[in-house]
């Protein structure tokens, strides 16, 4: 899961830089304000802040879920079971 959040941070980055060079290219030799191509990067960088700040929340919970599970918290029992079972 981590590894897919990553890979989504990864393509909204690259999509924030095709965006910026975009609006370089427009404005220097188009001469026109680039307003599509400033909604791509601000979308871009949306979508990259969502992408970490979900990544984190996961890694956090986790990280709460091994600490529960190493200290043996008795709700999480079944769970032990299970994956000394398999």
């Amino acid at each position: 899961v981590v590894g897919l959040l990553e890979r989504g941070e990864s393509e909204a980055l690259a999509d924030a830089e095709r965006a910026q060079s975009a609006i370089s290219y427009t404005r220097l030799v188009e001469g026109d304000p680039a307003i599509f191509a400033s909604w791509q990067l601000e979308e871009a960088r949306r979508r990259l802040a969502d992408s970490r700040l979900l990544r984190k929340s996961i890694e956090n919970d986790l990280n709460r879920l091994e600490l529960q599970l190493l200290q043996g918290d008795p709700s999480l029992a079944f769970l032990r079971t299970v994956l000394f079972s398999s």
